[in-house]
């Protein structure tokens, strides 16, 4: 084989290779079922000002299952998985099921309205700057994303984006609701 044939043949493979990879570290949405966590440690309490400024806690939430999603508006995952989880909160009952979503952008507020005008979303927003919220869960990347059970406690923990509205998060989420 001539030499510039192998070296497209290691081209072709290298590429078909690094899709698989990204695939599987970033797709984040093999088909398979969503073990829960046996044991639910209780999830650490914080408080952090939403878009207006308004102190919110994660105890506020008490008596409902908290979609908890740590992100920034520079990360490319955390941009394409947005619109799900709008339809996610639009979608569940509000006295059951909460999505929150915690911005980790330094530039706080103006980044974070800047990004949701120019995508025309609304989703409940704190904004942590300083990544308190990335320290205290141990956040390993973004997006991140933990689901609190209604009585407080950690029952899974999401890492990479995700195909929220798939029916199995779907019906994931209504159970934990109905718990």
């Amino acid at each position: 084989m001539k030499e510039s044939t192998v070296n497209k043949l290691l081209v072709v493979l290298f590429i078909a290779f690094a899709a698989v990879l990204y695939g599987l570290i970033f797709g984040g949405d093999c088909g398979g079922p969503i073990s829960l966590s046996a044991e639910r440690s209780p999830a650490p309490d914080f408080t952090l000002p939403d878009m207006s400024g308004k102190s919110v806690s994660l105890s506020d939430f008490h008596g409902k299952v908290v979609f908890l999603n740590v992100w920034a508006t520079w990360c490319a995952p955390c941009r394409r998985e947005m619109p799900d989880i709008q339809s996610l909160a639009r979608k569940m009952n509000p006295e059951q099921f909460v999505v929150v979503t915690v911005s980790v952008d330094q530039g706080g507020r103006e980044d974070v309205a800047a990004f949701f005008r120019g995508r025309r979303l609304d989703i409940p927003t704190l904004l942590d700057p300083e990544g308190r919220i990335a320290k205290l869960y141990g956040v390993t990347g973004y997006p991140e994303t933990f689901l609190i059970d209604k009585q407080g406690k950690m029952v899974e923990r999401f890492i990479g984006p995700r195909h929220w509205l798939k029916s199995r998060f779907m019906l994931l989420f209504r159970k934990l609701a109905e718990e």
